[in-house]
């Protein structure tokens, strides 16, 4: 996303700075897109409204050797986002089913095997989610 307006999301320290992704979110807005941004990454999910309200989600904190692969994961925080949006459930809620849809798909090698049904999505996220900034 942030090549596509010119903007990084790397702040000095190398690290994805949220500041830079609200950037980016309002570029894009700018630029025609008319009801919400959605950009995902290892380190998280973030989301802004047509009305410049922000969301963000951060991945979950998985246990050591739970990644075996992370082909498809993208694919997969999308799918969760499209999901939870045609659900109408919250952005909030979206974003958080998003990062643990992306987060089965991690569990297995392949692109397919990780997925869950939604229940266990949810169960997923509270099992693992991130506390704290």
């Amino acid at each position: 996303a942030g090549k596509t307006v010119n903007i990084s999301p790397f702040g000095p320290d190398g690290k994805i700075n949220e500041e830079l992704i609200k950037k980016i979110c309002e570029k894009i807005l700018e630029e025609g897109v008319q009801e919400l941004v959605v950009i995902h990454a290892p380190q998280g999910g973030w989301a802004m409204t047509s009305d410049m309200k922000f969301f963000s989600c951060p991945s979950l904190k998985l246990p050591p050797g739970y990644i075996k692969g992370s082909v498809g994961a993208g694919d997969a925080f999308c799918a969760g986002m499209l999901y939870a949006l045609y659900k109408e459930l919250s952005i909030e809620e979206s974003l958080k089913i998003a990062c643990a849809a992306a987060a089965c798909n991690l569990s297995e090698v392949d692109s397919v095997s990780g997925m869950k049904n939604i229940e266990e999505i949810k169960k997923l996220y509270e099992k693992y989610k991130a506390t704290g900034k």
